[in-house]
């Protein structure tokens, strides 16, 4: 999950409720495509910085959860702000226009609803009521109709404030994103913009628990930590190259698959993250072969809380944060900037599937295989790097790296 908490200068007296009244009916769009390429190249540099900062903890991310609050945060941006949020999301010469009608298609495309397989996103901006008056009705429209956003006004000095956000938090990561803000946090911010997503979904083919056995894991630490690792043989989709190796595990339906890139037992994860961009990933993606051989993986449980002023910031939007600078004209009347940016998510993987969620939140304050091959062995028994991607639109769902097994 991803919030942005934001802070104003001036507040009115407006009775809550005043932004629950804006209309926002909903119309047709076309293609997505233009913000696919953003999408993963934002993807994998927010990844990337967010990796590099915690080498020693397991990392887990989730690119679309914040690439989708970013597109809600710059819907209310002006001049240079939105210039530098534009840079950062890989939109550059891309009009607000298209952005809008590319996001609400890519979100539509990406939501599935079923037993096998499910993907949710929800999206909300929680406002402190004595700034309602302050808001531009056309952002809160836009925010309806392109971003199917729940729009509330609450009264952020209230403790009960903080409760009823978590209470939706939790409720659209099906409990397994909790105490999001604090009530301290909520208190300092005069609204919220939240992104939420929410994953679940089996194997294609399910390992077999009875083949689930201890193995030792070499950790990021130098040290050997036994581990339940789940074993499976047949036919994959499978990339070795001069660094590391990859295999592609698909979800149910083949509506989306797990990426996992396991360095060489004389490499590292680092040097695996060097490599790592925008075109490495393109060319890694088309060299995938289907081949024989045996897997064995750890399962994995991760919980995971990032603050990410510092990583925005670096990405090439340091203006969103600066009270002087920042120029939030298309949402408000009043001073605004962003205060605090945080991702909090949650990831178990085990021999059934996958179940993953992530918030992502921005507080606004203001002054106011071929045939007879020699079968590959993918023994993941060191640190290694994965992603969960969709199989329709390429988009990176969420990344991660694993530098000691948590179960």
């Amino acid at each position: 999950m991803m919030v942005f908490h934001f802070s104003s200068v001036a507040f009115s007296n407006t009775p809550p409720g005043t932004l629950d009244s804006v209309d926002c009916p909903m119309d047709q769009h076309s293609g997505y495509k233009p913000v696919i390429n953003s999408c993963v190249g934002f993807g994998i540099d927010f990844f990337k910085r967010i990796a590099a900062q915690d080498t020693a903890k397991n990392v887990f991310v989730s690119p679309t959860g914040a690439f989708l609050a970013l597109t809600m945060l710059i819907e209310g941006a002006a001049g240079e702000t939105h210039k530098q949020i534009g840079k950062t999301l890989y939109l550059v010469g891309v009009s607000d226009d298209s952005i809008r009608d590319n996001v609400k298609l890519l979100q539509s495309k990406l939501t599935q609803s079923g037993d096998a397989y499910r993907f949710d996103i929800a999206n909300a901006l929680f406002a402190d009521r004595r700034v309602a008056a302050s808001f531009k009705s056309e952002y809160l429209v836009r925010l309806g109709l392109d971003f199917d956003a729940k729009i509330e006004t609450l009264d952020f000095k209230d403790p009960k404030s903080a409760k009823v956000i978590n209470a939706w938090v939790e409720q659209k990561t099906a409990g397994k994103i909790k105490d999001f803000l604090t009530e301290r946090e909520l208190a300092g911010t005069i609204l919220d913009l939240i992104d939420a997503v929410y994953f679940k979904a089996a194997w294609s083919r399910t390992f077999d628990a009875a083949l689930t056995m201890p193995r030792g894991f070499l950790t990021v630490s130098g040290q050997t930590k036994e581990s339940p690792f789940m074993n499976q043989s047949g036919t994959y989709e499978y990339l070795r190259t001069e660094h590391f190796q990859a295999v592609r595990l698909p979800y149910a339906n083949h509506q989306a698959d797990m990426i996992i890139f396991l360095p060489d037992e004389t490499g590292s994860l680092s040097e695996f993250m060097h490599h790592l961009n925008q075109e490495s990933w393109t060319q890694w993606a088309i060299a995938f072969r289907r081949k024989q051989g045996d897997i064995s993986l750890p399962k994995w449980k991760i919980n995971y809380e990032v603050n990410l002023n510092d990583t925005l910031k670096s990405m090439g939007m340091p203006f969103a944060f600066d009270k002087d600078k920042a120029d939030f004209s298309g949402m408000l009347s009043v001073k605004a900037w962003v205060g605090a940016a945080k991702q909090k998510t949650f990831i178990e993987v085990n021999e059934k599937g996958t179940e993953a969620a992530a918030v992502t939140g921005i507080g606004m304050v203001g002054t106011a295989m071929p045939a007879h091959e020699e079968k590959f062995h993918f023994v993941a028994d060191h640190p290694f790097a994965y992603a969960i991607t969709d199989h329709k639109t390429g988009v990176i769902l969420f990344m991660g790296t694993v530098v000691d097994p948590a179960y």
